[in-house]
């Protein structure tokens, strides 16, 4: 699951005070309410002297039963000052209180207030790639507050525009996977897929998605029996195999750092450790050479050993097409595009220096 980065918080805005009227020229002050701040962030009362004031004291309780205080030694008149309320927790609150001074002739002041804040909480926006299906052009993903809207822009990967997709939603709670579906224009290989979102508060998020892999058909390489030593005479298929890797990874690396991974399995012939040890030892091998043979990109490789079958078999079964290196491209950035069976084996995928 990818917790997702949120593009943007809310800007705050102003005001909502209520008291009982008072003539202007009584004013020993004048306010303003910055009342909707973004998470982390404080409601502000700024103050702004009509005249010499001092004990400068703004008590206000909360509706959750939260009381606070903030206080100023005084204003000179023009001079200005900025007071924090409550304590900056995320949630839609309303405030009941006084503000309350000494004028500049000695008479005490005050002035009964009321108002209402929101503090937002950070928009995070979640995803994988097992709720993603490309064939049925369809993203599912999840927010962190009740659902407002969405909407996507399909990119290939030459960087050109597939398809865009929008959808309203009513509310949903948290955590529920949303559906965002997408109308495509032609066949061709995603690249990327740039996913706007709204809260129902408003509240919007933004992040790039890059379900973007290829499995690249090679040639296998074959081993002596329990060795991970790559004979000169396989050596071309291996050329052959990196050029295909160059071609193949030719346009994304115009807008993507792009990785390699291999990925190396055996047959159900040996223990499942022997099994598991060698599927390592070949991929590192075949990972290697491509690197001495120029290709510069980030290489990654892993041994799975009999435990990711292309053929189910019994224990002891020697089955040719179950001893493979599988080659796989994708996003350096997003995680090994390996699903199905391999999200239940173990791995630590190793980098190529």
């Amino acid at each position: 699951m990818l917790p997702l980065r949120p593009a943007a918080a809310a800007v705050a805005f102003a005001f909502a005070l209520a008291a009982a009227p008072r003539p202007a020229a009584a004013q020993p002050v004048s306010f303003r309410l910055q009342n909707d701040v973004p998470a982390g962030h404080k409601p502000l009362l700024h103050l702004v002297g009509a005249e010499r004031v001092s004990d400068i004291l703004l008590a206000v309780d909360r509706d959750d039963g939260a009381h606070f205080e903030a206080r100023h030694g005084g204003l000179r008149r023009g001079q200005k000052v900025t007071l924090a309320i409550g304590d900056g927790k995320a949630g839609r609150y309303h405030y009941s209180g006084k503000l309350s001074l000494t004028t500049s002739s000695g008479d005490p002041w005050a002035y009964d207030i009321a108002f209402d804040t929101v503090v937002r909480a950070d928009l995070t926006l979640r995803y994988d790639a097992e709720h993603l299906d490309l064939p049925g052009k369809v993203l599912r993903f999840q927010m962190s507050r009740p659902a407002g809207k969405a909407s996507v822009v399909v990119l290939a990967e030459d960087g050109s525009e597939l398809g865009r997709g929008e959808a309203e939603y009513a509310r949903e709670p948290p955590g529920t996977w949303l559906a965002l579906p997408w109308t495509q224009d032609k066949a061709a290989r995603v690249l990327m897929i740039k996913l706007r979102a709204a809260a129902a508060d408003g509240l919007e998020a933004a992040v790039d998605l890059v379900p973007w892999s290829v499995d690249v058909e090679h040639q296998e390489v074959n081993f002596d029996t329990d060795s991970a030593v790559i004979r000169p005479g396989e050596a071309g298929k291996l050329d052959a195999s990196y050029a295909k890797i160059v071609e193949l990874a030719r346009y994304a690396q115009r807008f993507i750092p792009v990785k390699l991974y291999v990925a190396g399995h055996t047959d159900t012939v040996g223990t499942p450790a022997h099994n598991r040890q060698l599927s390592l030892d070949r991929a590192r091998a075949i990972a290697e050479y491509l690197r001495h043979k120029g290709l510069t990109m980030a290489i990654a490789y892993e041994g799975f050993g009999e435990e990711v079958p292309r053929v189910a078999t019994p224990d002891g079964t020697d089955e040719p097409r179950n001893r493979r290196v599988d080659y796989v491209l994708g996003a350096a950035a997003m995680p090994p595009p390996f699903r199905g069976p391999y999200t239940a084996v173990p791995s630590a995928w190793k980098a190529v220096r």
